[in-house]
């Protein structure tokens, strides 16, 4: 609202007239007083009286803001006073015409008219400002009906159209003006017509929309309509709308305006008053989401707008841009889960999404390839595995549920597409039923499928026997190589075998060869013949091609080792296994342990330095390692049981060289999670493992329970979600996030480290990307990197993208539950990672927030002072 009058404390003046001559010649300011308050009060004898007394120059007096007297008239409401300056009081003696021209059409310092200020102030009878209109005020510029028209002063925008049209119509038509007035309009008025209109449609003044529009003012009907749905006026968008056929893009562009503004009543007035075809819901519905407005992305959406086309599209990277749209995917999910939808979508429309991805959002692909097996749709089955989606779990899946027709027209279906043999397709579809986790983990890794031929024997010694009798079958495997088991004397790789099938007719000849030639001449490798074959018949194979001397022996040296087993104490067995350790066979070390020999006792018993060829001895005998170290930390014997962590150590032993460096901790920790034993569980997690491999594991099987009793025990989850997503293993992905895995943090981790390098290695961006598919927000990342002083992830994230940072700052700013210092410091690691206050200010200018940062940050390069200013004006 415009001000009027010296900026002056009134004081009262005269109570009468009467009292006026007893005033001794009051000058400059305190006659103003009088005369503003005389003004003020509406008291027009007082003011004439005044006026009269003082010999004041009516038409030239001026205030010390250049208002004249009516400019003070116009803005106190005083009709008296501005009636009499108008020359429409019922005064004998009015003012000069000269007078009241002047007056009218005066202007104050700011070029300000009487005639602006009567339509600035929101007075409902403005009979002054029609008085003024009728003694020549000039609104040349507009202002004044663009004032009244905002403010809702129908009386002035109709005199002022009027006489407008008048003085238009009289200087070009003259004499005829008035036969033709009722027939032309008068959208001469400059510029301001159609800014008024757009003014009162913003402002919802519907009589005053109507009385433009009659006077053709249609020029920002575009402007007008888009602002009065902005701010919910609908029966004036409704006027404008039937005034006005607006194009396809006008309709467009009000719709997806009301959807950035998150104004769903606006969004469905809209919606019932034009047509709008699917991809201009689905562009509205995009941006509402872009923006987080989840009323208006749900109005959106029950009004036809296809969440599914919305989130694909946002899914899809641009161009050779592996960026996608995080902040629309994020605003979708508050219609629930979108995934299953979406992946119908991009089968049907063979959308270039990465589909396994989508299990992030809730897509069930196995599920989907079933269901396309079920149906025999040959077209989405090829579809999905063009995108990297395994049929592993849909063909286990299908199996165990008894549906072996769509179990078969999918292994069918994959052959094809993978242009398999009838062999290899035969293989595939029994490797599949195969439960094994080192199995599936093989086929989902193509690089790893020569481990069948080239590691099979750890394979054995892991006790994966069912694998073992399929490629056995298959013949893929050198089973010739089970001698070098046999003779190596691993009685437990040689019990998987044997009970895969594996043939040992050849190996019984050649051992029988050896032994007999040995026997011939009199060296019998102190028993070493004999012990093998005791380890084949422990391992329960077949001896009965053998002689029956042979077996008759074999047989009494079993009897015997165990006959004598049997008669000893407990104390005696362990010590009897201490002294085999150092020794016996592995037979004898086997029936031991059969009898409850405890091998933590006998290693115990040994000295270090021979702990770890007895380690592998008993192992090969069938001692689960796992069980061993869990016996040594409970019994408090930690020397022992490093060394037993050390001695099967990738690189020290195979065993357990399938996983990890801890694996054997990691078999130990998990035992200890099934049995609820949380107090030995929490020492091998602050002494032997991180846990990652354990929870990656339960995850990976679906223990929920499991995974969350680790999260509890101190496991943290974000390293294990990077590499279950660098692995591209998204379903186990998506069941840690719904677990409480931090994606927020897991994306700082992803930008930590040095420029273009990253511990995630190659698939770093594809990781990123899945992350923001998940709901990793990059601001928050990077306030993660400020409370973790990770000031690699910090520069990193800022340098690709400033924005980042600027929300950063903002969310910062306003975090209440921050202290003053600790928000200064803050502030100046983001400074220090490279964010630059000024560029942030440009980003924010002329929205609220660059306001207020502008207000405190006032030099271009903030210094600590005046970072500490705003600080202490927050507080």
């Amino acid at each position: 609202m415009l001000t009027f009058g010296p900026s002056l404390t009134p004081i009262h003046p005269p109570a009468s007239i009467a009292t006026i001559p007893s005033i001794v010649k009051e000058t400059g300011s305190a006659l103003e007083r009088y005369l503003v308050d005389a003004i003020k009060s509406n008291d027009i004898e007082v003011f004439k009286k005044l006026v009269a007394l003082y010999a004041i120059n009516i038409e030239g007096h001026k205030f010390k803001t250049g208002e004249n007297f009516l400019h003070c008239a116009v803005a106190a409401g005083s009709e008296k006073i501005a009636m009499y300056l108008t020359g429409f009081s019922r005064d004998e003696v009015g003012l000069p015409a000269s007078t009241v021209q002047a007056l009218v059409n005066g202007k104050n310092d700011a070029g300000e008219t009487p005639l602006l200020y009567a339509a600035s102030f929101r007075s409902r009878n403005p009979v002054w400002a029609r008085a003024l209109i009728m003694r020549g005020a000039i609104d040349a510029d507009g202002a004044a009906l663009l004032h009244a028209a905002k403010n809702g002063l129908t009386g002035i925008v109709r005199a002022l159209v009027r006489n407008h049209l008048n003085d238009y119509l009289d200087a070009k038509l003259g004499p005829c003006a008035p036969n033709v007035r009722a027939y032309v309009h008068g959208a001469e008025y400059s510029a301001a017509l159609p800014k008024a209109l757009a003014y009162a449609a913003e402002a919802g003044h519907l009589d005053i929309v109507r009385l433009l529009l009659k006077v053709n003012a249609r020029d920002e009907l575009a402007t007008g309509l888009k602002a009065a749905i902005r701010n919910g006026h609908f029966a004036v968008a409704e006027t404008l709308l039937e005034r006005h056929h607006h194009t396809r893009w006008d309709l467009r562009e009000a719709l997806t305006t009301a959807a950035g503004d998150g104004h769903a009543a606006a969004v469905e007035w809209l919606l019932r008053a034009a047509n709008y075809t699917p991809m201009d819901l689905h562009a509205a519905l995009t941006i509402a989401a872009r923006r987080g407005h989840a009323d208006t992305v749900k109005c959106l959406h029950a009004k036809g707008a296809d969440a599914a086309l919305a989130l694909a599209v946002a899914l899809q990277p641009p161009g050779t841009n592996d960026e996608i749209d995080g902040c629309v995917i994020s605003g979708l999910k508050v219609l629930g889960v979108l995934g299953p939808a979406v992946l119908t979508y991009a089968i049907k429309y063979r959308s270039a999404i990465d589909l396994p991805m989508l299990a992030l959002l809730g897509a069930n692909l196995s599920e989907a390839t079933q269901a396309a097996a079920m149906h025999k749709d040959a077209s989405s089955l090829h579809a999905l595995f063009r995108k990297n989606v395994l049929p592993l779990k849909a063909i286990t899946a299908l199996a165990e549920s008894g549906e072996v027709e769509a179990r078969d027209f999918l292994l069918d279906e994959w052959r094809r597409y993978t242009g398999q043999t009838d062999q290899e397709h035969a293989l595939g579809m029994r490797l599949a039923a195969v439960a094994d986790s080192f199995v599936k983990r093989v086929l989902s890794r193509s690089e790893d499928e020569q481990q069948f031929q080239l590691g099979w024997d750890k394979l054995a010694k892991e006790g994966y026997w069912q694998t073992l009798e399929i490629l056995r079958d298959a013949s893929l495997l050198n089973t010739g190589a089970l001698d070098i088991l046999v003779r190596d004397q691993d009685l437990r790789a040689v019990r998987t075998c044997i009970k895969a099938g594996f043939p040992i007719t050849e190996l019984l000849h050649e051992l029988l060869a050896e032994y007999t030639e040995a026997l011939d001449a009199g060296l019998d490798e102190s028993g070493r013949g004999l012990a093998l074959f005791t380890l084949l018949k422990l391992a329960g194979a077949d001896l009965s091609a053998l002689p029956k001397d042979l077996n008759d022996r074999i047989l009494e040296t079993l009897s015997r080792v165990e006959s004598a087993i049997a008669g000893l104490s407990k104390d005696d067995r362990d010590e009897h296994l201490h002294i085999a350790l150092l020794g016996a066979s592995v037979t004898e070390v086997a029936l031991l342990l059969a009898r409850g020999a405890d091998p933590v006792v006998a290693l115990d018993m040994l000295e270090p330095q021979s702990r770890e060829n007895a380690i592998q001895k008993l192992i090969k005998a069938g001692m689960v390692p796992s069980a061993a170290l869990i016996n040594c930390v409970k019994q408090g014997l930690m020397e022992l049981a490093n060394g037993l962590i050390e001695a099967t150590r990738p690189g020290k032993s195979e065993h357990h060289a399938l996983q990890g460096a801890d694996s054997l901790a990691t078999a130990a920790l998990k035992t200890l999670i099934a049995e609820k034993d949380l107090r030995t569980a929490q020492v091998f997690i602050d002494v032997f493992t991180d846990g990652s491999q354990a929870l990656a594991d339960f995850v990976e099987a679906n223990d929920e329970s499991s995974a969350i009793t680790l999260m509890q025990l101190g496991i943290n989850p974000v390293p294990v979600l990077l590499n279950i997503l660098s692995r591209r293993d998204f379903d186990s992905a998506a069941r840690l996030i719904a677990l409480g895995a931090d994606v927020h943090m897991a994306l700082m981790s992803a930008f930590s480290g040095p420029e273009h390098d990253s511990v995630l290695g190659p698939r770093n961006s594809e990781v990123k990307k899945a992350l923001a598919i998940a709901g990793a927000e990059p601001p928050i990342a990077l306030l993660r990197a400020v409370e973790h002083g990770d000031g690699s992830a910090a520069r990193n994230l800022i340098r690709k993208d400033m924005a980042t940072g600027a929300e950063a700052l903002w969310r910062l700013i306003w975090d209440e539950s921050l202290s003053d210092d600790l928000k200064h410091q803050k502030l100046q690691f983001l400074r220090s990672a490279g964010l630059d206050i000024s560029t942030v200010l440009e980003m924010f200018a002329g929205g609220q927030r660059g306001a207020f940062l502008s207000q405190f940050l006032k030099v271009e390069s903030p210094s600590g002072a005046a970072l500490t200013t705003l600080l202490n004006h927050l507080a």
